[in-house]
């Protein structure tokens, strides 16, 4: 008979899982010549285990108790079948204490009374001291037991008063020679389910199973009470993880109590009208009050978790189970580790030729445990399976924060790194340079000089030696910061107030860099919103107001007005009287109306604002955006010109909102104005700002240092001539280079070798041929040495 080949397969769900390797130490298939498995396995004292199921023998289709003893190296010492007359197959062992023996706990058929709990107490050598049948003329079954101090112990089942009644959960304790001493049954109105029992540790014990009516509603949840000595019920808790119907279905299969005092209970979930069925895991406190809840979606329709055990001293939980594979329907067990979120860390299946699956585990040291459960072979017949495993991982885990700001940035780093074996020296590389800067588990570090940094870890010692990138980015700004809107779930909420209501004017100015076009419905990428009044970007501005009257007004610049990945000013200026005007980079542009807007807008003072995305969330912005200004006044086309490119004090006449996102870091953009509406930053991050450099009032450029770009060009609009002057920061060859709307270049203003500082060129507005150029956009573009800038200039006539 060929034995099949149990193969792993590794899933890492979490990026902080860096590396999984599991180690089958040994595995063991028994070659029985019928059906069997093993259920159930324990560690027992000399360092042995006992693993016990069913098997069938001599042909029979019911099985008998199935009983196997090995050493920790995988030796097989013994193996016993306890036949009974009819169906019998064992489900639970546990060691008695201060003992060799220990206690098993099934099921076994009696002719007479039907399905009965079997439990039996058995020596080292697999010998049988005693055994007892308990339960009524119902169909009875044992499930779970624990050992007591004074070699008694507690045993859980089902039970029924008659064939066709429900099954209440029974707690049985048993003398140390197996005499009944009392029960304690627990139920509802319908089938109730106790499935394991374990000790809390503290003269308590918590028990797992699956309450049919426990709210009068639902028709199972996942069951766990917690019970003192004499069974008496302390607490108690129910949770259905998938459904809130009426007929869900969620069971609860194992349990395990954590050092930290936390309970982890697994099973099944299924919602009310889903024929899939997922992994369940809860998480409640020792008093049963619930922490979280979750399920694992395996890889097919069934997905079941049989047992849980904590791995180690943290708050982690390995599971097993079995699962129905989508491809060839056949069902595999897998393991999956879940952390104290129930984030899951890593996953593996189990599995051969045929079906396998895995039922129950025990630890036998921090990361190493014995899993027990069934492989099918290739004659048809089932086989036991037994396997040790350690578990080895490294997973990167860092408190690394403030993760942007302006130099110098002071940044605390600490590893929370968990590996196993546990990892014993840690060498950071703060800049990714090739030294190794420090190595501690915690300290600071200061970034002097403004930049993109990466950090890499290596961990290394007992068996661990790994290199990995920690922190992908460090941003740290030269100056000016700004605010990064990655499209998805990002904006600025701007709570509503009556200073911040538009009415009879306004104006909206900000510096805007898309990366991407977002959106491409109507409303298109949106830049500011308040109530029904919307800017926002798709190849030109967008603007859209709601009149007193109701009438929604719609407004666009010409096509490719705005264009990706480059640095422009944009404004919106209305007033009732006057109507709309827009300028880009402080030109002038044309606005093609639906409705053309008059009149005051509707009033708008109870909604709040947003920059980045509509209020109710969508259409968001990609891109960076920065200095943003909101005015109660329509601002002239030259206002804007005059201060579009230098700071506000934040206190002039008309101005009720001034965000200049220079804080580098955080999740409140602060109001730099008079009323104080700061901002609450959803899913952002920063970058570094445009540096637009600030002028004086005589419109002189004052630059604190020389930077290469564009720093003005004067008169803008203009006719017929105007002024470009751009800054270098080194000696480098200059091409200064005029450009049309399509992207044809119109005439070389400067192909030369400049020294460092201030430079300036003159545009007659003619082009190459001397012929004057018409009316409309244009583009200067600066290229020097390896750097790019450009601007747009506006000729009128």
């Amino acid at each position: 008979m060929r034995k099949p080949t149990i193969l792993f397969f590794v899933a890492l769900a979490l990026p902080l899982m860096l590396c999984a390797e599991f180690e089958t130490m040994w595995q063991h298939q028994a070659q029985t010549e019928f059906d069997s498995n093993f259920k159930a396995v324990t560690l027992l004292s000399q360092e042995r285990i006992v693993c016990v199921g069913g098997s069938c023998t001599s042909g029979s289709a019911f099985p008998s108790g199935y009983l196997s003893m090995f050493d920790l190296s995988g030796n097989s010492l013994n193996s016993v079948v306890a036949e009974r007359d009819g169906w019998s197959e064992l489900a639970a062992v546990v060691p008695a204490t201060n003992s060799d023996d220990f206690f098993t706990i099934g099921t076994s058929f009696a002719e007479s009374k039907g399905m009965q709990t079997w439990i039996a107490k058995w020596d080292d050598e697999l010998n049988l001291i005693w055994e007892g049948f308990f339960g009524g003329d119902g169909e009875d079954f044992g499930y779970s037991l624990v050992a007591l101090d004074d070699g008694a112990c507690l045993a859980l089942s089902s039970v029924t008063d008659g064939l066709e009644g429900f099954h209440d959960v029974e707690m049985l304790k048993l003398s140390s020679e197996g005499d009944s001493l009392w029960a304690v049954r627990y139920g509802y109105a319908t089938n109730d389910e106790g499935r394991e029992i374990i000790d809390g540790g503290d003269g308590t014990y918590y028990i797992a199973g699956a309450s049919s009516q426990y709210d009068s509603t639902r028709n199972s949840e996942i069951w766990v009470l917690h019970v003192d000595s004499d069974g008496n019920v302390l607490h108690e808790s129910a949770t259905s993880i998938l459904g809130s119907g009426s007929v869900d279905y969620d069971s609860g299969f194992g349990v395990v109590r954590h050092d930290s005092g936390m309970i982890t209970a697994v099973g099944i979930t299924a919602a009310e009208g889903q024929e899939r069925m997922d992994a369940g895991l809860v998480r409640l406190d020792g008093d049963l009050d619930a922490i979280n809840s979750e399920n694992y979606e395996i890889q097919g329709f069934y997905d079941f978790a049989y047992d849980v055990i904590a791995p180690d001293a943290s708050d982690d939980a390995i599971l097993c189970g079995c699962t129905r594979d989508f491809d060839n329907q056949r069902n595999c067990g897998y393991l999956l580790r879940a952390d104290s979120n129930l984030n899951e860390l890593w996953r593996i299946y189990v599995t051969g030729d045929y079906a396998t699956g895995l039922l129950d585990m025990c630890r036998i040291d921090d990361n190493e445990f014995i899993c027990v459960g069934y492989a099918d072979t290739e004659a048809g017949t089932q086989q036991p399976l037994v396997m040790r495993i350690r578990d080895r991982f490294v997973i990167g885990d860092f408190e690394i924060g403030p993760k942007t700001g302006h130099a110098p940035l002071m940044v605390d780093l600490e590893s929370l790194c968990r590996t196993s074996p546990a990892y014993e020296t840690i060498q950071w590389d703060v800049n990714q340079d090739g030294v190794w800067d420090d190595t501690a588990n915690e300290f600071q570090f200061t970034y002097d000089t403004p930049g993109t940094y990466s950090i890499d870890v290596h961990l290394s010692g007992n068996g661990i030696d790994t290199t990995f990138t920690a922190v992908e980015t460090i941003y740290v700004f030269d100056g000016d910061s700004s605010v990064l809107f990655p499209g998805t779930g990002s904006r600025v909420n701007i709570e509503a107030d009556d200073n911040l209501s538009l009415t009879s004017a306004f104006t909206f100015e900000a510096w805007i860099n898309p990366y991407s076009w977002n959106n491409t419905n109507a409303m298109a990428d949106i830049i500011f919103c308040k109530g029904s009044n919307i800017i926002a970007i798709d190849h030109a501005l967008r603007i859209t107001l709601r009149t007193e009257d109701g009438t929604m007004c719609i407004g666009t610049t010409e096509p490719e007005t705005i264009v990706l990945n480059s640095w422009q000013n944009i404004a919106i200026s209305y007033s009732s009287a006057n109507g709309a005007i827009a300028l880009i980079d402080g030109v002038l542009c044309d606005i093609t109306w639906d409705n053309e807007p008059t009149g005051n807008l509707q009033n708008n003072s109870t909604q709040g604002m947003t920059l980045g995305a509509h209020t109710a969330g969508f259409n968001m912005y990609h891109g960076v955006m920065d200095e943003a200004r909101l005015w109660n006044i329509a601002r002239t086309a030259v206002e804007i010109q005059e201060t579009m490119e230098e700071p506000l004090q934040g206190f002039e006449d008309g101005l009720i909102g001034y965000w200049q996102m220079n804080e580098a870091n955080g999740s409140t953009l602060n109001d730099s104005g008079l009323f104080n509406h700061h901002g609450e930053l959803i899913g952002t991050d920063w970058r570094q700002g445009c540096n637009f450099i600030p002028h004086d009032n005589d419109n002189e450029t004052i630059p604190a240092k020389h930077t290469t770009g564009i720093v003005t060009i004067f008169p803008n609009p203009f006719n017929p001539s105007t002024t470009v002057s751009f800054s270098i920061d080194q000696p480098s060859l200059v091409e200064l280079d005029i450009y049309n709307i399509k992207g044809q270049k119109v005439k070389s203003l400067l192909h030369e070798r400049k020294n460092t500082g201030l430079h300036q060129v003159l545009w007659n507005g003619n082009d190459r041929f001397g012929i004057p150029c018409a009316s409309g956009i244009y583009l200067v573009r600066l290229k020097a040495g390896n750097m790019i800038h450009a601007q747009r200039i506006l000729m009128l006539k």
